[in-house]
């Protein structure tokens, strides 16, 4: 079979009821992650969770009996509700691309995943770089939920570009003939900054290898453009951390990316909300043919951004940032004295917690909010 020849080395997916027993198996071996069921699941003994998994016997039994409402349960102990919208912008019988903007490793596409269950829809797969494969069990974890691998940053510039056109068919070859969605954020790594923005390098990896008929080539692929919005941004700290470390040439170390998993699963977030976009297809079609290639690339990557940026809900939280910022009360309408103690207590702690210039990092933390309400009234041209 195509599938499994060629696109082995970076979608291990678990066929056979015997692999994910044997997935299964080692995870619940695992101590850490005995101790994430019983923080998830406090009023169930550890011994029925493990049974419950035990019976489980493929990787969409995994995600409806499991997966489903451990996301759920994450939602329910640190947020303060899931509101979506735009589900009637996709049709059952379609697959599609969804192309995400990037706030929390874990939570964007398992969020989606289960408004899709929820909606009687099928679970996406999921693109996930080879960096967070940093333990067994998480490795097991991402196979038993349909993820295929982005290596980044690894080997030689020829082994790269292979592994770029490798993920580019399987992308291809999932949505036109698997008929099977997947999932991808917009850029290499998440939105720190809060200015979400669609790296045209992504958009060149999905056509690399065919012909010059970018509009035709994207139409195959079916793209819908996500929008997540955190209330409390997943991580704000550790974003912080890492913009302020990448003047002096930072580069994460192997378990940062664990860490952030685990912070923002149990970090509260407030309110969140998910978008569904419009299907850009009929969009493409306005994008002027006389272009040349780079510009047609930077014109789709434009199309994403403004439906990601229009249909980002914004919360009290981003008005406050914008006001702090500018020293005004333009969006006070926005929220109360409450809200507004609220973050600022928030953003207190989270700079007392840092080691550095408070000022610095304090305008750091108000422009990662104030962005997504910049990005909208600074329209994509």
């Amino acid at each position: 079979m195509l599938y499994q020849k060629d696109f082995k080395s970076i979608h291990q997916f678990l066929e056979s009821e015997e692999e994910v027993k044997a997935a299964i198996n080692r995870i619940t071996a695992n101590t850490a992650f005995l101790k994430l069921s019983n923080y998830l699941f406090p009023n169930m003994p550890a011994e029925k969770i493990t049974d419950n998994l035990k019976n489980i016997s493929s990787v969409a039994e995994f995600q409806k009996k499991f997966m489903y409402p451990m996301i759920r349960s994450i939602l329910e102990k640190t947020s303060n509700g899931l509101t979506f919208s735009g589900f009637e912008n996709i049709k059952p019988d379609q697959a599609y691309l969804f192309i995400s903007n990037h706030r929390d490793i874990f939570l964007d596409s398992a969020i989606l995943n289960i408004l899709l269950l929820e909606q009687g829809l099928p679970t996406t797969e999921i693109s996930s770089g080879s960096n967070l494969m940093v333990s067994p069990v998480l490795a097991d974890m991402v196979r038993l939920n349909k993820m295929v691998t982005v290596y980044r940053d690894e080997g030689t510039s020829r082994q790269w570009y292979n592994q770029e056109k490798l993920l580019s068919e399987f992308i291809r070859h999932s949505i036109n003939d698997r008929k099977i969605s997947v999932w991808i954020a917009q850029r290499n790594g998440r939105t720190k900054d809060g200015a979400d923005k669609t790296q045209p390098g992504l958009l060149k990896m999905l056509v690399m290898g065919l012909n010059h008929q970018l509009k035709n080539n994207f139409k195959q692929l079916n793209i819908v453009p996500v929008s997540m919005s955190y209330e409390y941004e997943p991580c704000d700290k550790l974003k912080v951390e890492e913009l302020n470390a990448s003047v002096n040439g930072y580069k994460k170390t192997t378990h940062e990316d664990l860490h952030s998993i685990i912070s923002g699963i149990t970090q509260q977030k407030g309110h969140i909300h998910l978008a569904v976009c419009q299907p850009i297809n009929d969009d493409l079609d306005k994008i002027d043919d006389s272009l040349n290639d780079n510009q047609q690339i930077q014109a789709i990557a434009n199309l994403i951004d403004k439906q990601i940026h229009n249909n980002y809900k914004l919360w009290p939280t981003n008005y406050i940032a914008a006001d702090l910022l500018a020293g005004t009360h333009r969006y006070a309408d926005f929220y109360s004295v409450a809200d507004k103690v609220k973050f600022e207590g928030h953003l207190v702690k989270q700079c007392n917690t840092l080691n550095g210039d408070t000022g610095k990092f304090w305008q750091m933390f108000l422009e990662m909010y104030a962005n997504p309400l910049e990005n909208i009234s600074q329209p994509t041209v």
